[in-house]
């Protein structure tokens, strides 16, 4: 039940579902010669296929046309060389009819199609060749009749072997030229001026036919290709169709996961409200609030996760190498999951480690803690425990490898796949939130793609699961150990400090008008960049800090009111785009602006954080300000 999760053993991911952030690589000419090489191989084994399908007919018209001869020539041959020339066909004929036979009892077997063409190549040979001897043997000088015939032989086979040996040109050359061959000849023999006109009218025919059989050749090998290149065409329409009805059935599902999940802590909200709002017992309001913020929490953490699928498939997640000690990130990690696993009575088992990673450290604490967070909420009894080893088959190229595994209720084989897509989740029929929306496992696939770390799954039903993270070692002599700065609570108040924020909604600016005057800002506010010109105009005010909706009336978006700000303060200053969308060609939009972005809905410590950051900046490269980055959310 071994299962993992990349592009060589998922077939998710192979199927598409993580194209946009997958690391697509043109093919090379290896696989374009490759390509080309069996769209060859098909055209040539169905042109040798139409010949042998049409021998049988062939073979019945040549017999006939040797009794023609037969008998045509009684009266001026010897009987006994008419019969052994007849004799030879029919041999020949024979030959190809066991030939055929043998053909089409084996025409599966794709592979030897030159080699039957060889096979009928040299048939064709013989059959010239008795064709050929005819004119040289019965050529009777004293008979114009004998002689019109002959030639009328001649070109009769000529013609007729065209259209089904033009799919193999050799097949022609070997039949048409001993043919034409004895003709030349015995003309050559009469010697007189006639008979050599007549023999180069006969070589021009010879060239003529030999022309029109390549061309022939070509179009015949044209046809099939197009044919099979249709074909081809047709069954990738097929697997698009498909594929399309299976997003549209994915959007269906997500669509409706997400109505529910979202629609339930704002129902919640909608009522704590209503209650507030009638509630006169102080006490009681600030119960009522705390349950307003944990509802409010809890839609945060739903629409941070939906947002999250779709950072991944815009592409614009950026995974930021580096080495560092993995016992630093665990040590932050694993205690909030001990506090979580304490309460349904779980331990969670870790032996510290040594071991130097090269990882993104963000990315891969998201792996982990969905991972650590699914093993959490589907373990009723036991624990999980978390082991981190050195594989020691990989000399070359030293990895990593993290194992979390639990005591749960296990996966099922035939589910094993299932559980990385979108909004599957296992043993939750109701949708209960406190085991998430379903979509961990899929964020995990992902990120896992990105950092091109393996992930492999182990699972039995009723016993527990365990995941496997591979990852490359790193080096400890390119750790570098920085410190977060401390964050003092003065540095919460930005005095007199010019911010400029727009938007195209009115309450929104009601409330960050408040809100930056809270925080001692000097507030200006507008609707959008031509009214933050004349806001700026008017009041003589130089922002120091920029805030922007990305979407704004009338098509205007945050990155264009920007620019116009820019224009007519003759400086560029911090920016920060604001936005709700999370269409991923808007979120690429919004990240190739070059500005800091951020999602709705926003907690205020965010923006004051930006804000911080934009006047005061951190003096480490660290990420100081986790909520700043344009990053998948670990919360």
């Amino acid at each position: 039940m071994d299962k993992s999760v990349n592009k060589k053993n998922n077939p998710a991911i192979n199927q598409g579902l993580y194209e946009d952030l997958s690391d697509e690589k043109s093919p090379s000419p290896t696989d374009s010669i490759k390509a080309i090489s069996s769209m060859e191989k098909r055209v040539f084994s169905q042109a040798i296929d139409f010949i042998y399908h049409n021998q049988f007919n062939v073979i019945a018209t040549l017999i006939l046309m040797q009794l023609t001869v037969l008998v045509a020539m009684w009266q001026q041959a010897n009987h006994m060389l008419l019969f052994s020339w007849f004799a030879a066909g029919a041999i020949v004929l024979f030959g190809r009819y066991v030939l055929v036979s043998r053909y089409l009892k084996k025409r599966e077997e794709i592979d030897t199609a030159h080699r039957w063409a060889q096979y009928y190549a040299t048939s064709s040979l013989f059959n010239g060749t008795i064709w050929g001897s005819a004119t040289l043997l019965f050529f009777v000088s004293e008979s114009v009749i004998n002689q019109v015939f002959l030639l009328a032989i001649t070109i009769g086979m000529t013609v007729g072997s065209l259209v089904v040996n033009s799919y193999y040109l050799p097949s022609f050359l070997l039949v048409a030229t001993p043919v034409f061959l004895g003709t030349i000849i015995r003309l050559l023999m009469e010697g007189n001026l006639e008979y050599q006109g007549l023999t180069l009218i006969t070589i021009a025919f010879f060239i003529s036919g030999v022309k029109i059989a390549k061309n022939t050749n070509k179009a015949m090998l044209e046809g099939i290709r197009l044919r099979f290149e249709n074909l081809d065409l047709i069954q990738q329409l097929k697997i698009q169709k498909e594929a399309a009805e299976e997003a549209n059935h994915a959007k269906s599902k997500f669509l409706a996961a997400a109505s529910h999940d979202l629609r339930q802590p704002l129902h919640t909200l909608s009522l704590f409200t209503a209650l507030l709002d009638s509630e006169n017992n102080k006490q009681r309001q600030q119960d009522l609030i705390t349950k307003i913020n944990r509802s409010q929490t809890a839609l945060s953490s739903l629409l941070n996760t939906l947002l999250d699928v779709s950072k991944l498939d815009a592409g614009i997640v950026e995974a930021k190498l580096r080495d560092f000690e993995l016992d630093t990130l665990l040590k932050h990690l694993l205690p909030e999951f001990e506090s979580e696993g304490r309460e349904k009575g779980l331990y969670l088992k870790y032996k510290p480690t040594h071991s130097v990673v090269r990882s993104d450290p963000a990315l891969l604490e998201i792996i982990l803690r969905n991972i650590l967070s699914n093993a959490i909420n589907y373990t009723n009894e036991g624990g999980i425990s978390l082991l981190v080893k050195k594989l020691e088959k990989t000399s070359q190229n030293p990895q990593i490898r993290i194992e979390i595994a639990d005591t749960g209720i296990g996966i099922p084989k035939s589910k094993q796949q299932e559980i990385f897509l979108e909004f599957h989740q296992l043993a939750n029929p109701a949708r209960n939130r406190a085991k998430g929306l379903g979509l961990g496992l899929a964020i995990v696939r992902r990120v896992s793609e990105l950092l091109k770390h393996d992930i492999e799954l182990k699972s039995i039903t009723g016993k527990g699961s365990k995941f496997f993270i591979t990852l490359a070692e790193g080096n400890p002599e390119r750790v570098v150990t920085t410190k977060l700065e401390d964050v003092s609570v003065s540095q919460y108040a930005f005095p007199q400090t010019v911010v400029l924020f727009i938007d195209d909604e009115d309450e929104i600016r009601t409330g960050m008008l408040k809100t930056l005057n809270t925080w001692g800002c000097t507030a200006i506010i507008a609707t959008s960049g031509k009214d933050a010109v004349e806001q700026i105009q008017t009041l003589g005010l130089q922002p120091e800090v920029i805030l922007s909706d990305y979407r704004l009336q009338d098509g205007e978006n945050g990155v264009d009111a920007i620019h116009q700000v820019y224009h007519e303060i003759s400086r560029k200053v911090p920016a920060l785009i604001i936005t709700g969308d999370t269409a991923p060609e808007r979120l690429r939009e919004a990240k190739h602006s070059g500005y800091t972005l951020l999602h709705k809905p926003l907690q205020p410590a965010q923006i004051r954080a930006f804000i911080r950051n934009a006047i005061h900046p951190p003096t480490t490269r660290q990420d100081s300000i986790e909520n700043v980055k344009n990053k998948v959310s670990v919360d």
